[in-house]
């Protein structure tokens, strides 16, 4: 994490992954969640659209530190300030007129580069996204710190098809994106004109102006980057469980680089959600459960420890079973309720009944959640989940352990599996 200059009315900082909250703290403010590119507190999800170790030198989209980069030639020189320490490993350079990331800068702490991103393996906009739960968080604001180097291109430049940008966006639980941060490139600022370029004064010592800075907007105005982290902050209105920010980036060549650390999203915390809870409204209901569609079988981290609850390290079936059986709230309608149902209990009445084999019967072989038969997370209702439902016919949480069922009420539970089978498959 690198801090420069700030424009936030809230400072916050982010020391060894460990959130202290400064100025936020005279405001009441909590940090509800961030990702310093080393850690992270809250974040659900993060993904990338390209994969840029493969790119050649110099070019380069995605996360990495001084001490261990993920591209083979090392970070770009347009990144690196190699005024005084070789940064990005082709030697010092005391004349060095480009860069972002210099020896001041611990050489463990990670950040997001971009240099160069349309190349031979890329011709458009790139992007990446970070989600973030914010259940029962209100006051919202986000926050990051930014940093720009060299002549960017602007609508004014024939040279390339587009502008080069650097978008932040933003969109609560799957809403429309809306704009977060904006960028535009400066196209008057010339180093031989009344404007007189932008400055960046390397590690050395040396000041360079270049032409067409990179132009940053929170909302109240565009600033001029430069070569020194700034903070910029946004607050947002929406409320809701997950937060996406989005970044939507293109930049053209690799006389220009951008960075940026310390995603950090500030609010007034509302209670913790109850275990299993995922969405933070106060329930633990089929949109909770049916988070773990896609999330099975992946690694924690990743994804978000809440969704391993039985803590070992990885999101399984054992977890989506734990979630049911201990978690998932049930009412009958009759003044029944509690938490912890059976596996196939569709309509979450505590009961496996033929209401739920019909209603998975209905939604037989299509894509679909708890409520339409998926027992085990899958997403999609299978003859797992008819097996599972058959498994739990007849039984209940609410009464008394049943008996099992007489043998003619297992020959009309299997006819009925049939009917259902063979009624979808004709559909």
């Amino acid at each position: 994490m690198s801090v420069g200059r700030s424009r936030a009315s809230l400072a916050c900082c982010v020391l060894a992954g460990v959130v202290s909250v400064c100025a936020c703290r005279a405001s009441a403010l909590d940090v509800i969640a961030f990702d310093d590119m080393d850690g992270a507190l809250g974040r659900t999800s993060y993904s990338i659209s390209v994969d840029a170790t493969t790119w050649q030198v110099n070019d380069w989209f995605g996360i990495g530190s001084v001490a261990s980069f993920p591209h083979p030639w090392g970070i770009p020189g347009s990144l690196a300030d190699d005024s005084v320490v070789d940064i990005s490993g082709g030697g010092v350079f005391p004349t060095d007129n480009l860069g972002i990331i210099d020896g001041l800068r611990d050489v463990n702490d990670s950040f997001f580069g971009a240099s160069d991103t349309i190349n031979p393996n890329n011709a458009g906009v790139l992007w990446a996204e970070w989600q973030f739960d914010i259940g029962g968080a209100s006051n919202l604001s986000v926050s990051l710190d930014i940093a720009a180097t060299g002549d960017f291109e602007g609508p004014a430049d024939p040279s390339q098809p587009q502008p080069d940008r650097f978008d932040f966006l933003y969109a609560v639980d799957g809403e429309a994106f809306g704009p977060l941060f904006t960028s535009s490139v400066d196209d008057g600022n010339d180093v031989d004109g009344a404007g007189g370029g932008q400055s960046y004064t390397m590690q050395g010592g040396m000041v360079f102006e270049h032409d067409d800075p990179l132009l940053f907007d929170d909302g109240t105005g565009p600033v001029e980057l430069n070569d020194v982290f700034t903070t910029f902050t946004r607050s947002i209105a929406e409320t809701g469980a997950t937060l996406t920010v989005r970044l939507e980036a293109y930049v053209e060549n690799g006389g220009e680089a951008v960075a940026f650390d310390n995603i950090v999203v500030m609010g007034q915390a509302g209670p913790s959600p109850a275990p299993g809870d995922f969405d933070g409204d106060g329930d633990v209901d089929d949109a909770d459960i049916d988070q773990y569609i896609g999330k099975l079988g992946t690694s924690v981290p990743p994804t978000d420890a809440k969704f391993d609850l039985v803590a070992d390290g990885t999101v399984d079936l054992d977890d989506h079973a734990q979630h049911a059986a201990s978690l998932l709230e049930y009412n009958d309608g009759a003044g029944h309720s509690g938490a912890g149902t059976l596996l196939g209990d569709t309509n979450r009445d505590g009961s496996v009944t033929l209401v739920d084999l019909n209603q998975l019967g209905m939604n037989f072989g299509s894509a679909g959640g708890w409520a339409l038969g998926d027992t085990n997370g899958s997403g999609d209702v299978t003859l797992v989940d008819l097996n599972q439902l058959g498994a739990n016919f007849g039984q209940s949480v609410i009464a008394a352990p049943a008996t099992a069922p007489e043998p003619g009420t297992c020959l009309v539970v299997g006819l009925a599996l049939l009917r259902v089978v063979s009624r979808r498959s004709r559909n």
